[in-house]
């Protein structure tokens, strides 16, 4: 009888051991289960994130230039071809309307602002610009020789080109004195010049000769 007992407490404590054993291999399969389902945030995170599915930006995203005009004048000449000029870069290829400025009236505070510039300027006696627009003259200078003023980047936002409006029966010395000056103080601040400056000769064909200028900055 305590053979009989003995076998049977055997058999009792091989059947507790097998069903502890079953007990943490199913532990252990639910754990590796839930080790191995991927986290739904890390996978929207992954997917968001994936080469080639990036939002556009605007850095990425093509968009035409906007061109202004702006003229400085005495006799109203450069005004006139200001017109032409606006009426040829507006087609299809300037989304936005070109506008015109007047430098006799612009702040020039706000040049850092702008994207696109064609310069259309006369030379007054003595090689200066026009009277009307010397203030804008003056504080190109300014910011020229303001050792404050990072000359690399202070106008790297602006392109530009500019016609100058001269005549070679005067004084050579001053021929289209006045762009060749604004040239130089744009590029000086880190504007990018669209075009070479453009010289104008009122004593040859100068219609022509703008006509051409317009062409080109308007490829």
């Amino acid at each position: 009888t305590s053979f009989t007992l003995f076998v049977s407490a055997l058999i009792t404590l091989g059947s507790l051991t097998a069903l502890a054993v079953s007990a943490l291999k199913a532990q252990k399969k639910r754990k590796l289960v839930v080790e191995t389902v991927p986290d739904e945030s890390q996978a929207a995170k992954t997917v968001t994130s994936s080469p080639g599915k990036e939002k556009p930006t605007k850095q990425n995203c093509d968009s035409p230039l906007k061109v202004k005009i702006a003229y400085g004048t005495t006799s109203l000449t450069a005004k006139k071809y200001a017109n032409k000029l606006q009426e040829l870069l507006n087609d299809e290829t300037y989304k936005e309307k070109a506008s015109l400025i007047d430098l006799a009236s612009y702040n020039p505070e706000d040049l850092p602002e702008e994207e696109g510039v064609a310069f259309i300027v006369s030379t007054w006696s003595g090689g200066k610009p026009p009277e009307s627009c010397a203030d804008f003259f003056n504080w190109l200078e300014d910011m020229t020789l303001d050792f404050r003023v990072d000359k690399n980047r202070f106008l790297s936002n602006l392109k530009f080109a500019v016609f100058g409006l001269g005549n070679k029966e005067y004084a050579t010395s001053e021929f289209c004195a006045a762009a060749i000056k604004l040239h130089d103080y744009l590029v000086g601040l880190g504007a990018v010049p669209m075009l070479p400056v453009e010289l104008g000769d009122a004593s040859s064909e100068m219609e022509d000769q703008f006509f051409l200028w317009s062409k080109k900055l308007n490829r």
